[in-house]
């Protein structure tokens, strides 16, 4: 299961990527708050996840 979570999900940023290029539109408020929702999501995700990692290192000193 994680290994097709994983495909589908490059696929879908190959896809998203490769219409980005294809498009080549000027550059839309729309455009941009939706790439500030992406970088804020993967933010929020490396933050939850790196704040996991070291709250269990701590736990295990």
């Amino acid at each position: 299961m994680k290994s097709i979570k994983t495909f589908i999900k490059e696929y879908t940023m190959i896809t998203f990527l490769e219409n980005i290029l294809d498009e080549m539109r000027p550059i839309t408020s729309a455009t941009i708050l939706w790439l500030l929702f992406i970088t804020v999501v993967f933010f929020s995700f490396f933050f939850f996840l790196g704040f996991e990692y070291s709250g269990a290192q701590y736990t295990i000193k």
